[in-house]
């Protein structure tokens, strides 16, 4: 693929990630096909203002497990820790740990005063940095490097806190110079709609909510305590 720019410490840029948007696309988001006109033409105008400069990221490093010991996982050194042990990680495995970002420049759009077209922006945005950045990002790592399926663990889900955040950061060099992509004091990402996580191989795909026990109102999928025992197996 295109646009894949090599960082420092071994680091992968891809910034030059293709954008496709249509009014359907955005609306199965919200799993409405009945939303009214007026959202629709919000979501259409939007589109047409957002084309031009939207610039979705992606951040990432091969690396290697380096200890895998039940709910520790380390990787190229940085120790991190998750909720499923029977994850089992092998020590020499391959993995992908990423930053992805729907960008800085579509932060420059904003609404204060206009709650509806606030909250349509805010569907453009996830749409962008789910159906393109981290669905391009996948397609990539598949196609790069000759994988069947993949799935993801990351901080705040089945990797635990979002403290974990910096380590992820650390391990993958400057995110904020080379993506735009920084930590608050609180270890959430700016820009908001970033995703940040460890893709590795499975012979299944799984949510890494299926994995987590822990309650929360951001939740995919349900917790699944019998998925681990074969989602890891590989023919």
């Amino acid at each position: 693929m295109k646009g894949v720019i090599c960082a420092e410490d071994g680091a992968k840029v891809l910034n030059d990630i293709p954008v496709h948007l249509d009014v359907p696309i955005v609306l199965q988001t919200i799993k409405s096909n009945r939303a009214s006109k007026r959202i629709e033409s919000e979501i259409r105008e939007l589109i047409e203002t957002i084309l031009p400069i939207v610039h979705p990221k992606v951040m990432y490093k091969v690396a290697q497990v380096t200890l895998a010991d039940g709910k520790r996982l380390e990787i190229n050194g940085f120790e991190f820790t998750h909720h499923v042990p029977s994850l089992s990680f092998s020590r020499g495995e391959r993995v992908f740990p990423y930053v992805a970002t729907c960008g800085v420049e579509i932060e420059t759009i904003k609404f204060p005063a206009d709650i509806m077209k606030d909250y349509c922006l805010n569907l453009l945005k996830n749409v962008i940095l789910k159906q393109a950045a981290v669905k391009y990002f996948e397609d990539h790592l598949k196609q790069t490097y000759m994988l069947r399926e993949l799935s993801r663990i990351g901080p705040g889900e089945a990797m635990g806190s979002t403290a974990q955040q910096r380590k992820l950061f650390s391990l993958l060099g400057d995110v904020e110079g080379s993506i735009g992509v920084k930590l608050s004091a609180q270890n959430m990402m700016l820009p908001e709609k970033s995703s940040s996580g460890i893709f590795f191989e499975t012979a299944v795909r799984i949510e890494s909510c299926q994995l987590c026990p822990n309650q929360c109102e951001a939740r995919r999928a349900p917790y699944d305590p019998q998925l681990f025992k074969t989602f890891r197996k590989r023919g």
